[in-house]
């Protein structure tokens, strides 16, 4: 097996792109003396002798390194590094199966340009991907049914490698994705030949990773999704809920001869909705493919390379894009607004309220625990215990439990809000209060801040409000230093502190407005309700460096993970502080007064006799108590980067594998269409 020539930061790589060039990768045998190609100082004339089409399997372009130091170790003599490096094995082992790969030809591939006359068609060519590597590439074709006949003979070490092909229009020097189509090669059925038309997704779906759009794409067509998306149905049987289930659609270009020809024929269509679907690309087209997997080992190479993970899969790689950054900080405002504006704040809050004996009881009662458990270490388990299952069902009265944890931070901004934090009695959360509301209510921005202090200072007595918030509001917008601000068209807003939108245009009292949620339409609302929100511009894709190119998607999908994770393990933690969650709460109290009560029989066993056998079983378990909580926490640190653990996953994924992985394709791909006799 060799290394295919390096990738370049924009997709490409060094295969010339000259006539009568397609090359492929052919599979080196274990004695051969070929030696292995790492890309380093491959000239394209070299390649150009050696690449050929004729319809045979072409041999590997040498590189000008050489000797037996970079040679792979034969899979069979070397296949226990499977078990006991998995890692190393993937990278050093030659191949224990090949897959043969004919790309014949295609039909109604979207073009990235429109025509003058005729419909427009792509000078198409198809790049070959084994697990985000680019290993060869057909001539460009110019046709409504181009046809290739490219064959490849592609190496296989991991056996769930993901293989893609990815269709390009090449015009002038642009080469522009059309779409692609993924194949698992641990689907493909052994010594079995599966041909046919391979739908191409488009090009706007290649994020996530490989494996998550394989198995979306094998689960259901592209098309599917996209006639759904383009007759605007609410609800179809079938559909993939919840997730990433974006779809796209493209309008058919035509030029003014198909125009006019479909002018006259339209009233040939049986209704409305197939003359709407004949208008759209629902799809990027379909490739006629040939693929036969075979053996190049024996059976107990195969058992042994089941132990083996593909290499991690890139976010998307292909051609630069401009970088999203507007996308990205949405992302994360999303994950502040849930983390620190729903939870942080929140906490803050509760201990301030304790911190400032706002309640002269309950910071009594807790500093005189504090006093006990430094005076009598001995107690700190039974007293801490005690006062969290007395804060927690404090937090059942609804009334207290909003005296805790608002503050002009976070207040509701009403009259009801605005008497909270008046109630507060503090000038410096009555400041905030009145910026979230110059800035929230009003749309605009406090020029000067010492002349907003004074209000925030004067405008409450003794716990109460002097005038109502909608008079304080009217103060506030007539004032000089509170400057109006304007929402141009395009800018990027919040409506109801939820929902992202665009401005499409704005009056003092109203905004137009069109919802990033495709779903939604536009919509005119009240100012007070829109909120500007913070925005980047694009960067474009040719000032991008290629590292930050390569880990774009990669970025935004661990802000979505974050979001997706923490933010349901936030909601469900904040169920059971406010007893929404009553059986969870309560349970949890139960424990808490339990662990109270064992420490206490504990100590006071401990004070009286300490002889006895129970008290010194007891006394021997908490004594060493913290010391199993700290090896429990400080133990997988150690063992998390071991290597016998990872030869233990590779042997546990082995055997999974073994008994639960079967190869059923071509019957569980949706996008499979047997080929026409």
């Amino acid at each position: 097996m060799a290394l295919p020539p390096p990738q370049g930061v924009d997709g490409s790589t060094a295969i010339p792109e000259t006539a009568n060039v397609a090359s492929s990768y052919a599979t080196i045998p274990p004695n051969s003396d070929q030696t292995l190609s790492t890309g380093i100082g491959t000239h394209h004339d070299d390649f150009n002798e050696r690449g050929q089409q004729n319809g045979d399997y072409v041999s590997l372009p040498q590189s000008d390194v050489s000797g037996n130091q970079f040679r792979e170790d034969p899979f069979h003599e070397a296949r226990w590094r499977c078990i006991t490096w998995p890692e190393r094995a993937r990278e050093t082992l030659g191949p224990w199966a090949e897959l043969k790969l004919e790309v014949v030809g295609g039909r109604d591939l979207v073009a990235s340009q429109q025509g003058l006359l005729l419909d427009p068609v792509a000078n198409a060519s198809v790049q070959i991907f084994l697990d985000d590597v680019l290993i060869g590439e057909t001539n460009p074709v110019s046709s409504h049914l181009p046809r290739w006949s490219f064959q490849q003979v592609v190496p296989i070490v991991a056996p769930m490698s993901m293989v893609r092909l990815q269709v390009r229009d090449n015009v002038g020097k642009n080469k522009k994705g059309i779409g692609f189509v993924e194949v698992c090669v641990g689907d493909l059925p052994f010594g079995k030949s599966v041909s046919g038309w391979l739908e191409l997704r488009f090009q706007e779906s290649l994020i996530w990773t490989s494996s998550k759009r394989y198995a979306k794409h094998k689960a259901m067509r592209e098309e599917s999704m996209a006639t759904h998306n383009v007759l605007g149905h609410t609800e179809q049987e079938g559909l993939p809920k919840g997730g990433d289930t974006a779809t796209h659609h493209r309008h058919r270009s035509h030029g003014m001869l198909s125009s006019c020809m479909a002018v006259e024929t339209k009233g040939g269509a049986r209704n409305v909705e197939e003359r709407h679907l004949k208008a759209h690309h629902l799809n990027a087209g379909e490739l006629l493919v040939r693929l036969e997997f075979s053996r190049t080992g024996s059976k107990g190479d195969e058992i042994f390379a089941l132990a083996l993970e593909a290499p991690m899969s890139n976010f998307g790689v292909g051609q630069k894009q401009d970088l999203n950054t507007q996308e990205w900080l949405d992302e994360a405002f999303k994950l502040k607004s849930k983390l620190l504006d729903d939870g942080l704040l929140c906490f803050l809050n509760y201990l301030t309220y304790i911190m400032r004996w706002r309640s002269f009881p309950l910071s009594l009662l807790i500093s005189v625990c504090f006093m006990v458990v430094c005076y009598y270490p001995m107690l700190t388990m039974v007293v801490l215990p005690c006062l969290l299952a007395f804060l927690l069902c404090l937090n059942a009265i609804p009334y207290v439990r909003l005296e805790m944890v608002v503050s002009g931070s976070n207040a509701p901004l009403t009259e009801d809000g605005f008497l909270h934090v008046a109630h507060i009695r503090n000038a410096t959360d009555m400041e905030v209060f009145l910026i979230r509301v110059v800035q929230c209510s009003i749309g605009a921005q406090v020029a000067d801040a010492k002349k907003l202090r004074f209000v925030a200072e004067r405008c409450m007595r003794r716990g109460k409000p002097c005038m109502t918030l909608r008079e304080l509001r009217d103060k506030l917008r007539a004032a000089p230093w509170v400057k109006k601000q304007r929402l141009p068209s395009g800018t990027p807003v919040l409506v109801d502190q939820s929902l992202h939108a665009s401005v499409l245009s704005a009056s003092d009292s109203t905004v137009s407005v069109q919802y990033d949620d495709g779903d939604m339409a536009q919509e005119s609302v009240a100012r007070v309700r829109v909120t500007e929100r913070p925005h980047l511009f694009n960067v474009p894709g040719y000032m991008i460096p290629a590292v930050i190119a390569n880990k774009r998607d990669w970025i935004q999908h661990k802000l979505r993970i974050a979001k997706t994770k923490f933010c349901p393990l936030m909601i469900r933690v904040a169920n059971v502080l406010t007893w929404k969650s009553r059986c969870t709460a309560l349970v949890l109290v139960v424990l808490l007064l339990l662990m109270a009560a064992i420490f206490a029989a504990v100590a006071f066993q401990r004070a009286n006799d300490a002889e006895k056998e129970v008290a010194y079983l007891f006394n021997l378990f908490f004594d060493y108590l913290d010391n199993a909580v700290a090896l429990a926490i400080g133990l997988p640190i150690f063992i998390v980067f071991s290597w016998w653990l990872k030869s233990f996953k590779a042997i546990f994924r082995l055997v999974k594998r073994l008994l639960t992985h079967r190869r059923k394709a071509p019957g569980n791909w949706a996008f499979y269409k047997a080929e026409e006799s």
